[in-house]
């Protein structure tokens, strides 16, 4: 649905931090924008072979790994 993130390209705003009662943590709302890889099906893409066996074979699509099968 979103896709993986490349590179934050902006940040445009960084709210103020809610602390998290009891577990340790502070959360601060940010917005931004980033050049994100979503590949949707049917998309054609290059990718590097990484694996070959008798059900099919395994490839790398940038951060994505992929199965490709023989059938």
């Amino acid at each position: 649905r979103h896709g993986f993130v490349i590179a934050v390209t902006t940040i445009d705003n960084i709210g103020a931090g809610v602390i998290q009662p009891g577990r340790g943590f502070v959360l601060y709302p940010v917005k931004f924008k980033a050049i994100v890889f979503r590949p949707f099906k049917g998309e054609v893409v290059d990718a590097v072979v990484t694996q070959v066996n008798k059900v099919g074979l395994f490839t790398e699509i940038g951060p994505m790994s992929c199965f490709i099968s023989r059938h």
